[in-house]
């Protein structure tokens, strides 16, 4: 996905009376989408609060799984924005890449609006419809984030090593995500940088 897609920047932030009715939709999608669920959110409760159409929303998104795939793709863009920030964006040390992810979700934990993962979730809101576009968007963000971790990894991690090192660095991104789903305030990003540290350490001494 290209970022210059979205580069009318954050929907959550914007005014809304500034923008076209189609990201007026996807802005409100976002917002309750986060707040109540995907399965629980309907399409009249949205065109209601984004003031639109029915017939305007129809032209934009045909279906709601349409508008699911774009809410999923917008969370994605949002997600790996706020990784290069803390990443690519601070060092070339691939080292201090890999770290800088639990940076970055400790800046995604303190957003007020932060109720867990699109995609953690959408492993059982679409585990049932695995052909449809939205469990598709699931499948690709997870490998995504597989190879965002892979490739500076790659470079400091023997080749025989990778297999183990990489999932037990997604363990811990994962395990973060729902731990502070869980329990606010944990400081796990914290905590399982300094883990992910000592296993990148020990992986490249031994």
């Amino acid at each position: 996905m290209e970022n210059k897609k979205y580069e009318r920047g954050d929907l959550r932030k914007s005014d809304p009376t500034e923008l076209s009715a189609k990201d007026k939709i996807l802005r409100t999608a976002i917002i309750l989408f986060n707040e109540h669920g995907v399965h629980s959110t309907g399409i009249d409760l949205i065109i209601a609060e984004s003031g639109v159409a029915k017939m305007t929303f129809y032209k934009h998104f045909p279906s709601k799984n349409d508008l699911v795939t774009a809410y999923l793709e917008y969370r994605d863009w949002i997600q790996f924005e706020r990784l290069e920030k803390h990443t690519v964006g601070k060092t070339t040390d691939p080292r201090l890449q890999i770290l800088g992810v639990f940076d970055a979700l400790e800046e995604w934990f303190s957003e007020d609006d932060y109720r867990g993962c699109a995609f953690t979730r959408g492993l059982s809101d679409f585990g049932d419809a695995p052909e449809s576009s939205a469990y598709r968007s699931v499948q690709r963000h997870f490998a995504k984030w597989q190879n965002f971790i892979g490739s500076p990894l790659k470079m400091i991690v023997p080749p025989k090593k990778l297999k183990i090192v990489l999932p037990q660095l997604m363990s811990l991104i994962v395990g973060s995500i729902i731990l502070e789903t869980a329990s606010a305030g944990s400081g796990i990003a914290k905590l399982n940088k300094k883990l992910a540290s000592d296993i990148l350490a020990s992986a490249a001494r031994d």
